[in-house]
C-alpha cells in the first residue's frame, strides 16, 4: 500500500522583517512512502501486483466525433488592447471585488493585516504572473538585497511583508462546511 504525502515547512509570518530569510509559499514535494503492515500478505500483494497483470491488445477504435458548432479561440480582438486591457479581460470588475472581499473577510483574523484595495490586487496579481517569467529558486529571492541576483522592480511594486501577507490571507469564499470538493473556489470558477 502506498500513501503520497505533502511535506510543508512550517511558517511564522508575523515575524518577518526586511532581511534574507527563507520563505516558502506554495508548491512543494511530494514523496511517497511506503506504509509498513503487521500483516505481510498485504505487502506481498502489493508487489505482486504488477503491469504485466495487465494485456493490451490492438482494437481498431473509431472515436466518436461530436459536432462543434462554436468558434474555437479568443472571442474578443486583442490585437490593439493594451497589457492593462488584457490583464482585465481575465481579472474583471466583479472578480476582484469577490476576491478583495473575501481576503479582507479571511484578514480580519490577522491583526497585522491591513485592509487590501482592488489596485492593490492587481499589482499581487501581476507579481505572480511576473514571478513565472523571473524564475528564482524561492521567494525571499525577488526581494532580496544583494546585488549580484536582485530584481528591484518587486521590492519597488510591492514590499515582501505585504506580499506575504495577502498571499496568507488569499481566500476565494467563506470558510463553509461543504460537501462539494470545489466549494472554496466555486464562486469564482
Amino acid at each position: 500500500m502506498f500513501l503520497t504525502t505533502t511535506m510543508i515547512a512550517p511558517m511564522d509570518f508575523d515575524d518577518l522583517d526586511d532581511s534574507d530569510q527563507s520563505i516558502q509559499i506554495g508548491h512543494t514535494r511530494k514523496r511517497i512512502r511506503r506504509i509498513s503492515s503487521s500483516e505481510d500478505s498485504e505487502v506481498d500483494q502489493c508487489d505482486s501486483f504488477r503491469n504485466e497483470d495487465y494485456v493490451w491488445k490492438a482494437e481498431n477504435h473509431t472515436p466518436i466525433i461530436h459536432d462543434f458548432s462554436s468558434v474555437g479561440g479568443a472571442t474578443v480582438n486583442t490585437q490593439n488592447l493594451s497589457r492593462r486591457e488584457v490583464f482585465d479581460l481575465f481579472f474583471n470588475k466583479e472578480l476582484v471585488t469577490k476576491l478583495v472581499t473575501e481576503i479582507n473577510k479571511h484578514g480580519e483574523t490577522d491583526v497585522n493585516f491591513m485592509p487590501l484595495s482592488e489596485d492593490e490586487l492587481k499589482v499581487f496579481i501581476a507579481l505572480n504572473i511576473l514571478m513565472s517569467l523571473v524564475s528564482k529558486p524561492n521567494i525571499q529571492s525577488y526581494w532580496t538585497a544583494d546585488k549580484n541576483i536582485e530584481t528591484p522592480y518587486f521590492k519597488n511594486i510591492m514590499d515582501r511583508n505585504r506580499f506575504v501577507s495577502i498571499t496568507k490571507n488569499l481566500h476565494f469564499s467563506s470558510n463553509n462546511n461543504s460537501n462539494d470538493a470545489l466549494t472554496k473556489i466555486r464562486e469564482v470558477i
